[in-house]
């Protein structure tokens, strides 16, 4: 069973959801500098994983 794709899937609509809590509550919480990094860099490294496994399925079709 390939668990790659949902994997990524999660990841990836948990990074979107965690810049949609940070859009709407920047000013109430204190976050870190870094945080915008690290949740970019997650839904980025999905995206292009995504992206990537669609690729290898239509090739190998």
């Amino acid at each position: 069973m390939n668990l790659v794709k949902p994997l990524l899937w999660i990841n990836f609509i948990g990074s979107l959801g965690a810049l949609l809590v940070y859009v709407f509550t920047y000013e109430q919480l204190d976050y870190r500098e870094d945080f915008l990094v690290l949740v970019g860099l997650f839904a980025g490294v999905s995206a292009v994983g995504l992206l990537l496994q669609r690729k290898l399925e239509k090739e190998h079709q």
